[in-house]
């Protein structure tokens, strides 16, 4: 019925929440931190600030989001598999162990840290050069917005591919796998367009 389109809803919030504290939490006092030491240096620091606060935020942010997103995969995929993430969990842990709440977090990395380093650095740039164009040197709401969605439509489009693989690699069956044999298995069902299958979604 209608509510099969928000199967692993519930396992989203419990990936997403914690994810978005952990995440955007700690970017700001990262990239500040940087920027401070490299300006002690002498060194221009420019986005290296930025770069590296998206990449330490995402990181620590993947490793609350996992599980949940591994719970949200599965019930996606086959729906009925699980009741919700409350159950699903203790029924993974007995099943499968600690290690598989977190299968395909390399992959997931592979494609989350230069997604996020690129979307707030691509962002604050686009932002920074709408600034300087408007005569009072602001940023409109609209003008958020136009970088927002070209950041999103730039980024997604270049990282899909590792998503394609990631979600494979989250939802495959199989006792004993490689990123790589995933990967191989995609292509050889359905050649290179299969790695942007579910780009427009």
């Amino acid at each position: 019925g209608p509510f099969g389109f928000f199967n692993g809803l519930d396992a989203m919030l419990w990936a997403g929440l914690p994810y978005s504290i952990a995440m955007y939490g700690s970017y700001q006092p990262v990239t500040k931190f940087v920027n401070e030491k490299l300006d002690a240096l002498g060194v221009k620091s420019g986005s290296v600030g930025q770069l590296l606060g998206a990449a330490l935020g995402e990181t620590l942010g993947m490793m609350v989001f996992m599980p949940g997103e591994l719970v949200r995969m599965r019930m996606m995929k086959a729906p009925g598999l699980y009741k919700n993430f409350v159950q699903a969990v203790p029924s993974i842990l007995q099943k499968e162990g600690v290690k598989s709440l977190y299968t395909g977090f390399g992959t997931t990395l592979a494609r989350d840290i230069p997604y996020t380093a690129l979307t707030f650095w691509l962002f604050e740039r686009m932002l920074l050069e709408m600034a300087k164009r408007d005569q009072n040197g602001e940023v409109t709401f609209v003008n958020s917005i136009v970088a927002g969605v070209a950041t999103a439509i730039v980024c997604s489009t270049l990282v899909i591919p590792l998503d394609v693989v990631k979600s494979n690699v989250m939802t495959t069956t199989a006792a004993h796998f490689s990123v790589a044999a995933v990967a191989k298995d995609i292509y050889a069902t359905g050649g290179l367009k299969a790695f942007f299958k579910g780009y427009l979604p």
